[in-house]
């Protein structure tokens, strides 16, 4: 699955919840064990390219972290599909970025927030990042909070998807032509790609828990 953030989006609007404590305090589980391997160097790209993309210091931050994760960034002239300024590949844990349509920085950092929740999403499944599936958050949240959803994080999701018509209408259009599961994972990914500070929060906490490469 590649899964990207359409071109067609409304501009961040900068709406955060007031409170994401619960969310930073999140594992309650043992972290699983992992190869004992060093931590891969951050993979963004050089100097030169992030100039060239105009990536904003939240995009940096994220990308670091993900980094530490285990998924590589790439920047591409073109990207996979016609009409997408990013993508997540879960088989290779790449996050691609689209070089022509990232010369705004809002708009890189927006793009790179998106694709980290799909990178996030991917990691928090049984296997690990090297895994071959990916569960949304609310279940993650669900089922290791005895079945009770973080309230911080679906306050975070409404006020994400809050007063962006485009956004909603670019969702309804998903929604005919995805697996339940899949458009949940873009629900997630759409609502909180306007705040990367709540996304580096949720890395932060949750990133522990995930299985870096072998």
């Amino acid at each position: 699955m590649v899964a990207a953030l359409c071109d067609n989006i409304a501009p961040p609007i900068g709406k955060e919840a007031q409170s994401l404590s619960s969310i930073a305090s999140m594992p309650t589980r043992s972290a699983r064990p992992t190869a004992s391997v060093a931590k891969p160097m951050m993979p963004i790209p050089n100097d030169a390219q992030i100039s060239t993309v105009n990536v904003g210091a939240g995009g940096k931050q994220i990308l670091q972290l993900l980094g530490e994760m285990g998924v590589e960034t790439e920047i591409r002239d073109k990207c996979p599909k016609a009409g997408t300024v990013g993508a997540y590949s879960r088989f290779d844990n790449l996050l691609i970025l689209c070089k022509a349509s990232l010369r705004d920085p809002a708009l890189a950092t927006e793009v790179i927030a998106h694709e980290a929740v799909h990178a996030l999403q991917d990691c928090l499944q049984q296997g690990g990042i090297k895994g071959s599936d990916s569960i949304t958050l609310t279940r993650f949240f669900k089922t290791f909070n005895n079945g009770r959803q973080s309230a911080d994080f679906r306050d975070l999701v409404r006020a994400g998807l809050a007063n962006r018509p485009k956004t909603l209408a670019h969702l309804e259009e998903l929604k005919k032509s995805m697996p339940r599961n899949m458009y949940a994972m873009e629900i997630e990914a759409h609502a909180l790609e306007v705040s990367p500070k709540s996304v580096r929060i949720l890395l932060e906490a949750l990133a522990p828990l995930c299985g870096l490469p072998a």
